[in-house]
C-alpha cells in the first residue's frame, strides 16, 4: 500500500489517523495492541509536525507518506 495524507487543518484532521489505521488493519490484522501503538507513535509525529515544524501557522500543511509491505 502507498499512500499520503495531508492535515490541512491541523488537529481538526485527527480522524484521518483512525482511517488510515483501520485501513492498515484491514490489510494486516494488526493486533490490538500494534494499532495502540500506530496511533501512538503517528499522532506523536503529526502533532510535533503541527506544533513544531508548523508553529500552529494557518495554511501550512503536514503530509504524512504511507508505504506498506502489501
Amino acid at each position: 500500500m502507498k499512500g499520503q495524507i495531508v492535515f490541512e487543518n491541523g488537529l481538526e484532521d485527527w480522524p484521518l489517523l483512525d482511517e488510515l489505521i483501520e485501513r492498515l488493519n484491514q490489510l494486516h490484522t494488526l493486533s490490538d495492541k500494534a494499532r495502540f501503538g500506530l496511533r501512538l507513535v503517528l499522532s506523536e509525529a503529526v502533532a510535533n509536525a503541527i506544533k513544531h515544524g508548523n508553529r500552529y501557522v494557518t495554511g501550512k500543511k503536514v503530509s504524512l507518506d504511507i508505504v506498506t509491505g502489501k
